[in-house]
């Protein structure tokens, strides 16, 4: 289906499929910290690296330079081969003007009513759970099956000029054991390859872009749902004694002020009630100053006046890359103790090019990044904090998680979280030109020295108490746990 489809396109301007490959390596290997630590603390998983990069390499030399999906998968499959979330690729096209008008004079569609298409949806839902209305940004959707085994989004409500009733917006088919996605980009329809999955039968994600799902209405709803801006926090009072949080984002694209708003106008809810569930669920990650309005909910007085901070100190790998990220820092931070830090890691990083550079050397710059930095204006109420997590958490929630576990008053629940937290600090670099021009995410910083090893990334981010069956009975077995109905 989709071969069919693109070649209609007959793209120009792109180069071989193996010459974006061949950028790739050439910057991962010079500039994402984890490859520096595999060659000291893991050469059976460099050797590996080292081996996988014929094969996809020889797997890219075949693909048509017209073929923009097929080259997308071949390169997004070997950069996902590290297993490291926070290193990704996404498909960023960059078509001529011809290219352009092209593609949208080719670009597919349905020419079936709204009501009809919304019908066959709702009616649908048995054959499985892509199937349904959904919600974006600035558009509607019903997905419907197509052909063996996929599935069709189309367009039946828009707000905007790019898009209309009967317009196809993305492609579904299964590819090994994950969902493929086809979307087409709203101003020229360029198709944009990615993999879809279901969050907690709400959220259907394809990084960077999430759907909501209007009907079948999701089975878990708590609180107010919009579905065009599904992770948003939403907070409901399940009873006088429970007052429940859902945080699906730590980004500023989804929760804005919202989650601080909610805090502050649910107050007196909060302070009420014995037990407070922080769900973090399919939290995504996002901003590590996001976490701050947590914090006052989840750490106590008492955890910052026994807290011992350790000798912990993240590393990075010095390269061009890294050197100027820190140089745009530096030159855009005000005079005091936080540039002063930030220079003397510039410096060092500078003097020891291809090295391993500690963050953090003197012992007072250790102590304030391991500070717990416990608010002033703390919630002494609840007496009770359960967190609960799953799969799907990664990043800034699971940074939430571990910080935490320094707190008396949390126990957390669910499932091992997805593993997202060992490299951080995700530069995002442009690779590859027109029709294969792709955004390169890689992570400049290690949580530790000694990693891969004692990191989280292989199997995440362990909970207190680990939960069992359907997700839809967890709320009630952490009830259960604090002997609340």
């Amino acid at each position: 289906m989709f071969s069919v489809l693109l070649a209609s396109t007959a793209l120009a301007s792109s180069p071989m499929c193996e010459e974006v490959f061949d950028e790739i390596e050439s910057t991962i290997q010079s500039h994402y910290v984890a490859i520096a630590l595999y060659r000291t603390n893991a050469p059976a998983i460099a050797d590996a690296a080292a081996e996988r990069h014929a094969a996809y390499r020889s797997q890219a030399s075949l693909i048509d330079p017209d073929d923009m999906v097929g080259c997308t998968r071949v390169l997004q499959a070997y950069v996902n081969a590290y297993e490291d979330p926070h290193l990704f690729l996404n498909a960023m096209p960059s078509f001529s003007d011809a290219e352009a008008a092209r593609s949208r004079a080719n670009a597919p569609r349905l020419p079936i009513s709204a009501d009809r298409l919304r019908l066959q949806a709702v009616s649908a839902t048995g054959r499985g759970p892509l199937v349904g209305v959904w919600a974006a940004e600035d558009f509607e959707v019903a997905i419907i099956p197509e052909g063996d085994g996929g599935f069709v989004a189309v367009v039946v409500a828009t707000e905007s000029e790019h898009w209309s009733v009967g317009d196809v917006a993305a492609y579904f088919d299964r590819h090994g054991q994950e969902w493929e996605a086809i979307q087409f980009r709203a101003e020229d329809r360029a198709p944009i390859r990615t993999i879809a999955h279901i969050v907690n039968d709400m959220i259907l994600s394809m990084p960077p872009t999430d759907w909501g799902r209007i009907a079948p209405e999701p089975s878990e709803l708590i609180g107010a749902w919009s579905p065009d801006n599904p992770r948003a926090p939403r907070f409901e009072m399940i009873s006088d004694a429970v007052a429940w949080l859902a945080v699906p984002s730590l980004s500023p694209n989804h929760i804005g002020e919202s989650l601080q708003a909610i805090i502050d106008e649910r107050r007196d809810d909060i302070l009420g009630v014995e037990l407070l569930v922080l769900d973090l669920r399919g939290n995504h990650g996002g901003s590590a100053s996001a976490l701050a309005p947590l914090d006052p909910l989840i750490l106590t007085r008492e955890d910052s006046e026994e807290y011992q901070a350790d000798a912990h100190s993240p590393v990075l790998l010095s390269s061009p890359a890294t050197i100027g990220y820190y140089q745009r820092i530096v030159d855009r931070m005000p005079e005091g103790i936080e540039r002063t830090v930030f220079a003397d890691l510039l410096r060092r990083l500078q003097e020891n090019p291809g090295s391993l550079v500690p963050m953090l050397t003197q012992a007072e710059h250790i102590a304030l990044y391991n500070d717990p930095r416990v608010p002033a204006d703390l919630f002494e109420q609840p007496e009770h904090v359960a967190i609960l997590v799953d799969e799907n958490v990664v990043s800034a929630g699971e940074a939430v998680l571990l910080r935490s576990r320094q707190s008396r008053r949390v126990t957390s629940f669910g499932a091992n979280t997805g593993g997202s937290i060992d490299y951080q600090q995700v530069l995002m670099v442009t690779v590859g030109e027109g029709p294969l021009q792709f955004a390169l995410g890689y992570p400049l910083m290690a949580d530790s020295p000694l990693l891969p090893v004692g990191g989280f990334n292989q199997a995440g981010v362990p909970v207190d108490i680990p939960l069992a069956g359907d997700q839809a009975s967890w709320p009630q077995q952490i009830l259960s746990h604090y002997g609340l109905h």
